[in-house]
């Protein structure tokens, strides 16, 4: 059978408070409202996916087996289930939750996300030199 849906939500300032990075075992406390979103799609069989930096090639697999390892322990703990992991976009996906994504119109580039550039403001604002992502 198909899968009509398919949620891929991020982690950091999406599912958990997120500042600054510290360490990839340190992830902040959940965001009850996204997380309530997430248990929903899963009793309701939703596939669900992590969608996170913490997991992309550039750092290495050390520091990506220590970030499956905190993910997986965090959902487990606050979403009681532990979703599939990936840090790419996958053509399954039907939603993507995401602190920093702007919704566009299929194939007419008109954002549906109201921006009026003041997202960028805001961006600069909580960027962290210090994050290896």
């Amino acid at each position: 059978m198909p899968v009509r849906h398919c949620l891929a939500v991020d982690l950091d300032r999406t599912l958990a408070h997120h500042t600054r990075f510290t360490t990839e075992e340190n992830i902040g406390q959940p965001i009850p409202a996204v997380v309530q979103r997430v248990q929903e799609a899963h009793r309701r069989k939703i596939p669900v996916y992590i969608f996170s930096a913490r997991l992309a090639p550039q750092h290495g697999p050390d520091s990506i087996a220590r970030s499956s390892v905190a993910i997986q322990k965090w959902c487990r703990e606050h979403l009681g289930f532990v979703p599939l992991l990936t840090c790419i976009k996958l053509p399954i996906f039907t939603e993507i939750w995401d602190d920093r994504a702007v919704a566009v119109l299929a194939n007419k580039g008109e954002g549906l996300t109201p921006n009026d550039g003041s997202l960028w403001d805001e961006l600069e604002e909580v960027t962290d030199p210090e994050l290896p992502f």
